[in-house]
């Protein structure tokens, strides 16, 4: 099973630029309006609105105030489960976002995913992997992507994918300038027929050809799109199954603007694109809507 009806989100209480994340994300922008969390919550309560009317199973958290976490509505980085019944914790870099690692909200997961995999404690030796965020999962052919950064570490990339017995394609993305992109799912999503990739990150040819080939056998469809696609967040997309088990899309209306006809098109075809503005969200906390979900298997 690829995709899921549901997920679980987390609404902000304290949201501004973390300036932990601003030092590698290129996506980010530092904020300095007063009323940006508020605008946060509107914009998160929108997405999480449309999504429970089109037939997505929500279990939905509140930030705690007193942790005063920046980013606390990004839950994907955190933790992800998987049909197995595992539960997976993540080392994440900024030290300002490991209160998002709840007690209360893993103690109401495990009650459903039993089998726990905690890697948290390798941030003490400053080693990272930041969910699926880091990695992106093709969970029916058992392959997990991830482009290495600061935030996804090969060694523990190749740890895991050992534990779940996945095959690791581990490959290099940067930006224009040569910076490398800070997390694979902003380049990058997989869903049940298709995979939404952009090729022009992966500067290594032999090493893009692998990740093609991979995709390719697969037998998902390939959808490229250019660099400054990714930068109005096209990768950072997701898709989830409905109540009704229609199929459906999920992004931005940045992102989904910024498409062109053609992908549009292709990507339909896998599912109904259904977007929300979250401008705020993206500029300041650098993420997008697949990052704010947290999908429930």
């Amino acid at each position: 099973m690829q995709i899921t009806n549901k997920v679980l989100m987390i609404e902000p209480s304290n949201f501004f630029s973390n300036p932990e994340t601003l030092i590698d994300n290129k996506f980010q922008s530092q904020a300095n309006d007063k009323k940006l969390n508020e605008l946060v919550i509107n914009e998160y309560k929108l997405l999480k609105q449309t999504l429970i009317k089109l037939g997505i199973d929500i279990l939905d958290f509140k930030d705690l105030s007193e942790n005063n976490s920046p980013d606390s509505i990004f839950p994907n980085n955190w933790f992800s489960t998987h049909f197995d019944e595992t539960l997976i914790i993540y080392p994440l870099m900024s030290s300002i976002r490991r209160k998002e690692r709840r007690e209360d909200i893993i103690n109401f997961l495990r009650l459903q995913y039993p089998l726990l995999i905690d890697l948290s404690h390798y941030e003490i030796r400053d080693i990272f992997l930041e969910g699926t965020g880091s990695l992106i999962f093709d969970r029916i052919n058992k392959i997990v992507y991830s482009s290495l950064s600061k935030r996804s570490n090969k060694d523990l990339i190749l740890k895991l994918a050992s534990l779940l017995n996945y095959k690791p394609v581990i490959f290099s993305a940067s930006d224009k300038a040569g910076n490398p992109i800070y997390h694979t799912n902003v380049i990058m999503s997989i869903g049940d027929k298709f995979a939404l990739v952009c090729k022009d990150a992966i500067t290594n040819i032999k090493e893009w050809e692998i990740v093609r080939d991979n995709i390719s056998s697969s037998g998902k469809t390939l959808i490229t799109i250019t660099l400054e696609q990714v930068f109005d967040f096209c990768g950072n997309i997701i898709q989830l199954n409905t109540k009704n088990n229609i199929p459906l899309v999920a992004l931005s209306t940045r992102s989904f603007n910024a498409l062109n006809h053609q992908q549009k098109d292709l990507l339909s075809t896998f599912g109904n694109l259904v977007h929300v503005p979250i401008p705020n969200i993206e500029t300041y906390g650098g993420g997008g809507v697949r990052c704010m979900i947290a999908e429930l298997f």
